[in-house]
């Protein structure tokens, strides 16, 4: 067939249920599903990431939908699930279709458990695109994340419902909106407004707005591996238990500071892949928890060997030796914080000498973000998984030079496994899901690895920059303002305190170093917030992360055939040079000496892109210098 058969991917879906009732999900292949729609498996990469995406992924994104329905309805005075219904009435136009082909879909995904697992992922992270974007309205928390709770468990009910009803009378959006008001009735509130098509089929009018029920109230939810706090007060208050949050607790806790940590799911286990380079990591962390060292490759416009070797920890060591013995654990959801005081989800108050804020990085589109998608492979499979790959920029990913970049990242999990993920190094906005995932299949069949659909998939999106560059620690506290104009009172660790990489995201080594740092001042005495902010963000650091934003901002600007020839030169400089880009810290000659190494590598277009992305930094650079000499 020709490359732009009609219908070509609602072909791909119908010949894939087809089969997946036929044989069985496990036994049907890409290939056997593009033999069955008569279109190659090209063909079927360009519209699908695997086999499983043929269920799940729709003609439109089905998060932009449910934004979009809560920005619309947003009016004056209307209450969260009035919002809730507006973004799932936008949701059921756009699923109810064909009511026997949905049945179909149903029917291969509830006989397989990878298949019902995938689907409740989905609704969970609909359930999340609406809080936030409930949030994003104005809607605070516990009532934004019930109410989309509330809202999908409507949904769910309500579309099993219209799959089973034969009548025909009524859609998709009265059982859902149905559901939702059956939910309301049992909290005691007023049904939401109707859709348009319930009020043709109703004389009954509604105009009372939906009254949420006040959030549940008592103990403070506990970790069931942990015993409940005797009291709530304590020394320090951290919150946030991710790699900065928890190693910064497990190192008071060790030095015996009487330490309360608090997470939504404190024993949730850690799934990211976190890496670094060796020489990175801190002298406390034992070699027990790296998982695997290996020299690192990286091609930019040539091949290029890299002198410091590269290590990918033990996700499951790591945090079983961050070990949360003689802290106290609460279970929980915090709504807000301030230097002394946190208020959690229950009604609960803590109040501490110090509280540590390491909740990670807030979602924001505005703000350049890192994406990936990554899958995990035998190291057998083909020999370019036995080399570790920091960065691949051929274009052997179906792109051409003006499409916007990105790379392959090869790294060993263990003797047996490697991950290999197709990264859009910074983006604003970045490169999407399925995007990348097209990419990733392109390219690994262009080397003669054919992925069959069932491999562990990695998802990765974060924010590389912080809202604001942190506060500065000689400001005084009543003075100094933090994003958003609120006053810098906690101690903010991890990305939630900006300390990552502004140009590559890495930020992990840091956290545990810089939590070793905290955790040895407050075992001795220290617990101002300012006095331990200058510790985490001394002046050389600040002018260093300066210097690093500058970098992001040049990168933001190059163009899409230009990333290449930036990293070329960046992978020509001496490996002094590199890591004074890459890691130090606390020398900002060193970071300036290594971009003007670069820029001076680079052709000349590409230079005045970094030389003009450094100006609006110069002004006060130049004062302070005038000064000086004067």
């Amino acid at each position: 067939m020709g490359r732009w058969e009609p219908d070509a991917r609602g072909r791909l879906m119908a010949a894939a249920v087809e089969l997946f009732l036929e044989r069985g999900y496990d036994a049907t292949t890409v290939a056997d599903i593009a033999d069955r729609a008569g279109l190659t498996e090209r063909t079927f990469f360009r519209h699908y990431g695997d086999k499983r995406e043929v269920l799940f992924a729709g003609p439109v994104d089905v998060h932009d939908v449910l934004r979009t329905g809560v920005v619309t309805s947003t009016r004056p005075g209307v209450a969260p699930l009035t919002l809730v219904a507006g973004a799932l009435d936008a949701v059921c136009a756009l699923l109810q279709g064909d009511r026997e082909r949905s049945r179909r879909r149903q029917q291969v995904i509830d006989a397989h458990d990878v298949l019902r697992e995938r689907e409740l992922i989905k609704l969970a992270a609909m359930a999340d695109t609406i809080a936030q974007a409930l949030r994003g309205q104005g809607v605070a928390d516990p009532a934004a994340s019930l109410a989309a709770e509330a809202g999908l468990a409507a949904f769910k009910v309500g579309w099993e419902q219209w799959m089973t009803d034969d009548s025909g009378g009524r859609d998709l959006t009265d059982h859902v909106r149905g559901c939702l008001d059956g939910l309301v009735g049992l909290a005691g509130g007023s049904p939401a407004p109707q859709s348009p098509t319930q009020a043709q089929a109703t004389t009954k009018t509604r105009t009372q707005p939906v009254k949420d029920s006040p959030p549940p109230r008592g103990p403070p939810r506990v970790s069931p591996t942990h015993e409940r706090p005797d009291a709530t007060t304590a020394s320090v208050v951290v919150l946030g238990l991710g790699p900065a949050g928890r190693s910064v607790t497990h190192l008071l806790a060790r030095a015996g500071v009487d330490v309360v940590a608090v997470d939504t799911a404190p024993d949730r286990p850690w799934r990211p892949t976190y890496a670094a380079w060796h020489d990175e990591l801190p002298a406390w962390l034992p070699p027990t928890v790296v998982s695997t060292t290996s020299p690192a490759r990286a091609f930019a416009t040539s091949e290029h060997e890299l002198a410091r070797r590269y290590c990918v920890l033990d996700t499951v060591g790591l945090q079983q030796h961050l070990s949360l013995g003689g802290a106290r654990v609460v279970a929980a959801r915090v709504l807000d914080a301030d230097a002394h005081r946190v208020h959690l989800d229950d009604g609960t108050a803590l109040t501490a000498d110090l509280v540590v804020d390491a909740r990670g990085s807030r979602p924001d589109p505005t703000l350049a973000q890192q994406t990936a998608i990554g899958v995990v492979l035998p190291r057998s499979s083909a020999p370019m998984l036995e080399q570790t790959w920091f960065m691949d920029w051929r274009r052997d990913n179906g792109t051409g030079p003006g499409d916007p970049p990105s790379f392959l990242y090869v790294v060993p999990l263990d003797d047996e496994h490697v991950l290999v993920e197709e990264t859009c190094l910074v983006g604003r906005p970045a490169l999407g899901f399925d995007e990348l995932r097209r990419r990733l299949h392109t390219r690994l069949a262009a080397r003669g690895i054919r992925l069959t659909g069932d491999e562990r998939e990695e998802h990765v999106r974060f924010a590389v920059e912080a809202p604001a560059a942190p506060a500065d620690p000689t400001t005084p506290t009543s003075t100094a303002r933090m994003p958003g104009g609120r006053r810098p009172t906690t101690l903010r660790l991890g990305a939630r305190g900006g300390l990552m990489h502004p140009a590559t995201g890495y930020s992990v080594a840091l956290a545990l170093d810089v939590a070793e740092r905290v955790a040895t001042a407050v075992a001795d005495g220290t617990t101002t917030a300012s006095d331990l902010e200058a510790l985490v963000w001394p002046r050389p650091a600040r002018r260093v992360q300066a210097l690093r934003a500058i970098g992001l901002t040049t990168l933001l600007r190059l163009p899409a055939d230009g990333v290449a020839q930036f990293f070329e030169a960046f992978f020509r400089l001496p490996t002094a040079l590199q890591r004074g880009y890459l890691t130090d810290r606390d020398h900002p000659a060193l970071t300036l000496a290594s971009m003007a190494s670069m820029a001076a590598r680079l052709p000349p277009s590409l230079t005045k892109i970094a030389v003009t992305s450094a100006l609006p930094a110069l002004p006060s650079t130049a004062s302070v210098t005038r000064r000086r000499v004067r």
